[in-house]
């Protein structure tokens, strides 16, 4: 499967499983060598509030996605990264990724539920 294949498989799940399809749904993904931690949320600010979960099912098939994406990308010069942030918006009727490689995760240096709160808007 290709990175363009994949990414609609990853927002249309977004979209299936998001509690308020009307509002930004924002998923934050880390990539690491034993685990891949994620955190969701409906909107621009990331809040107990404003948190959700994914099924047991989507949450399987995230991890298995983005871990295709990272292996696709790590073949490309230039292009690594251990985070995806993954935006679905209703507004311009979008889903977009941006990727970021953080050295303070990679080595540990940041907690990812600290390092998933720069991303509030």
């Amino acid at each position: 499967m290709n990175d363009k294949k994949i990414s609609e498989k990853i927002g249309q799940l977004l979209y299936n499983e998001t509690p308020d399809p009307d509002k930004l749904t924002n998923l934050l993904v880390h990539i690491n060598k034993n685990v891949t931690d994620m955190t969701l949320w409906v909107g621009k600010i990331k809040s107990k509030e404003t948190g959700f979960s994914l099924s047991q099912e989507g949450n399987q098939e995230i991890v298995k996605l983005t871990n295709e994406l990272w292996g696709i990308y790590q073949e490309v010069p230039n292009s690594s990264w251990n985070v995806a942030h993954y935006m679905l918006s209703p507004e311009d009727q979008s889903f977009k990724i941006e990727f970021e490689n953080s050295k303070e995760l990679e080595n540990g240096k940041i907690a990812f539920w600290k390092y998933s709160k720069k991303h509030n808007s």
